[in-house]
């Protein structure tokens, strides 16, 4: 299998579990997590890793390969394996998509919220026509973007205004990006981006207490 799609619900982590979790973090990304402001965040995040634990667990490889976790000066994370994956997370949901078929990129967001993404600073006339005021084009737009930026190595917004996408593909950072919407629910909308066509299987939900 050269893709798996992992998601899982977010629930409340519990004190001690949260703990165990952040001790089986490499060092620096234990000491990175420790440090952030925002405890949502932070537990999301756990959540994410315990979804990268799954998906190694699916592929063969030990649970304890992700002690090998380290960041690109760009953020991207990686494991030194071979193996690509990308996590997303927002409110209610957490997803995490693994690759032997090169890098791959994926962002998801709950529909009801596309008022509150700066879509137009980062969307070209052509895609702002498209996009209109439909916000669920909006989102579709704005993931299937965001998935190729972080499929290309690179993360934030700033490279998002620098290309315009196409069903066809979509050229960014030197490589041709495929991109295609993810079945996760009514509530959100979801796209991968990979840099060759592969047949995107269905989404694999995680029951949130086989993580813990």
């Amino acid at each position: 299998m050269s893709l798996i799609v992992l998601a899982v619900q977010e629930h409340v982590l519990p004190r001690a579990p949260e703990e165990r979790w952040l001790s089986e973090l490499p060092p620096a990304r234990c000491a990175e997590l420790l440090r952030w402001p925002d405890a949502e965040a932070r537990r999301q995040s756990l959540w994410g890793s315990r979804l990268i634990r799954e998906g190694l667990r699916r592929y063969g490889f030990p649970a304890d390969s992700l002690s090998g976790l380290v960041y690109s000066a760009s953020g991207k994370p990686s494991l030194g394996l071979p193996l690509h994956f990308s996590l997303s997370h927002c409110p209610g949901l957490i997803l995490c998509v693994l690759s032997t078929a090169g890098p791959v990129g994926v962002d998801a967001e709950p529909l009801g919220h596309s008022s509150a993404l700066p879509a137009r600073l980062y969307f070209s006339p052509r895609e702002s026509a498209w996009a209109g005021d439909d916000p669920e084009r909006l989102l579709r737009l704005w993931t299937r973007k965001e998935a190729i930026v972080k499929a290309g190595g690179t993360l934030g917004l700033r490279q998002m205004h620098t290309f315009e996408t196409s069903d066809s593909g979509t050229t960014f950072a030197g490589t041709v990006w495929h991109t295609a919407a993810l079945e996760v629910g009514p509530a959100f909308v979801a796209q991968v981006a990979l840099s060759k066509p592969v047949d995107v299987p269905e989404v694999i939900r995680i029951p949130a207490e086989s993580l813990l």
